[in-house]
């Protein structure tokens, strides 16, 4: 990547910090910014205020599922790549 390419930015929304650090770590290896938030609100306040190249998000957070925070994204007309996760089987 060359100076005049932005670095392409991931939006990370998950509640386990552990699980953040350790994608902060790899992400950024990869010349990736990496945004970690931990609930929904923030998540969607943040990305009404910011862009994203993709969001990492947990399928349940505390305060809402992955599923609401897509639905308030769709709402608002945010077309962001996602990739839900879960630890849960």
């Amino acid at each position: 990547m060359n100076a005049a390419t932005p670095t392409p930015v991931v939006l990370l929304v998950d509640d386990d910090r552990a699980l953040c650090t350790l994608a902060r770590r790899k992400l950024e290896r990869e010349n990736l910014t990496l945004v970690t938030l931990h609930t929904g609100r923030d998540a969607i306040a943040w990305l009404d205020a910011n862009e994203a190249d993709l969001v990492l998000l947990d399928l349940f957070l505390p305060d809402m599922k992955g599923q609401d925070l897509l639905d308030a994204l769709a709402a608002r007309k945010r077309d962001v790549p996602f990739v839900v996760m879960t630890g849960y089987g």
